[in-house]
């Protein structure tokens, strides 16, 4: 049972970085169906759910989209990906994402510079959200 659950999980991100490479949208759809496997995970594997760092995430997460920092989407991401990962592994995740979007920058700036007027190219960063998950869960 816990290997079907995670794979699901992992067939829907990549279906979020499928989209947002594509498009640049996570679609809400999605992120709720992640919410849902994430809520089974930390019921049946974890024992708990972890509500503190999805609604400081959505919390802070927002103040960011409005400073247009990050997408709605990649939030919104973390927020449902973070329901079944444990408060003491939270920061440990928040650090293979920032890890796993390293190459991300390098390939988007690699990008703008071969096409001189792309400044407007931007980061698919669903794509480093769902890499930090599963390094988190296989690591």
């Amino acid at each position: 049972m816990t290997m079907f659950i995670y794979s699901l999980l992992v067939l829907l991100l990549l279906s979020v970085c499928y989209t947002d490479i594509s498009s640049r949208k996570i679609k809400n759809n999605t992120v709720m169906l992640v919410a849902l496997l994430s809520l089974i995970i930390a019921v049946t594997i974890n024992g708990n759910v972890n509500i503190l760092w999805p609604l400081m995430t959505l919390i802070v997460g927002m103040l960011l989209v409005i400073a247009n920092v990050i997408g709605a989407g990649d939030i919104k991401l973390i927020a449902a990906l973070s329901l079944s990962i444990p408060a003491d592994q939270m920061v440990n995740f928040l650090f293979l994402v920032t890890l796993s979007g390293i190459p991300l920058i390098l390939i988007v700036i690699f990008l703008r510079l071969l096409h001189k007027g792309s400044r407007k190219m931007t980061l698919p960063y669903g794509v480093a959200i769902s890499c930090g998950y599963l390094l988190l869960h296989l690591g």
